[in-house]
């Protein structure tokens, strides 16, 4: 089973922190009270490009789509083709935001544990890597739905995509979208039964 490196998990938290940092403009509830917090002036969209790998059948049906759709061949092998897709130009819709802010929460609450006086920090790698060994398979999953959700991705398509290329995929789109983390991070103690509370 594949399982995140020691060098992502300190991608993941450097994403967070730059997140923290960054004043984009997002969405918070204090106090049962809904807040704009950030920079409520900063309000430019910027539009990203992302490349995404598929693992397809290598058959007519398949290849045909793939030049309809103009993807890219990379290689073919023992029945299968990795085919390479470009989407660009993309942004994150408030319908698109929601579902992603819902996925990146999920992610939050076992990458990160809340303090006595209820600050949110990174798990210590450790504390990771036994997250890792319990629950990759559901990280990797809420990654490929936030994936598919920011770009996206139609559901006939989605079982199509590279498993461990899913994770590069979405810190991609949490660095070019630190309004995303900061919501998330947020929404991550009321929404979710935390995996360890610091001690």
């Amino acid at each position: 089973m594949e399982m995140m490196t020691k060098e992502q998990f300190e991608q993941l938290e450097a994403v967070r922190r730059n997140a923290q940092a960054d004043d984009t403009p997002y969405l918070g509830t204090v106090d049962g009270t809904m807040n704009v917090n950030g920079n409520p002036n900063k309000t430019e969209v910027k539009p990203a490009d992302y490349t995404v790998y598929f693992i397809f059948p290598d058959n007519t049906t398949f290849r045909n789509r793939a030049e309809m759709v103009g993807d890219k061949i990379v290689e073919s092998k023992d029945g299968w083709m990795c085919v390479e897709r470009v989407y660009k130009n993309v942004y994150l819709t408030p319908r698109r935001m929601a579902d992603a802010v819902t996925a990146g929460a999920v992610i939050m609450q076992y990458l990160t544990k809340v303090t006595e006086n209820g600050e949110i920090i990174p798990l210590s790698y450790e504390e990771q890597l036994d997250v890792m060994r319990n629950d990759y398979r559901d990280i990797r999953e809420t990654a490929l739905e936030l994936v598919a959700v920011v770009l996206g991705i139609d559901k006939s398509e989605q079982e199509f995509l590279a498993p461990v290329d899913t994770v590069r995929v979405a810190f991609e789109i949490a660095s070019n979208a630190p309004n995303l983390v900061n919501e998330a991070d947020f929404f991550t103690e009321p929404l979710f039964g935390r995996v360890g509370k610091a001690e």
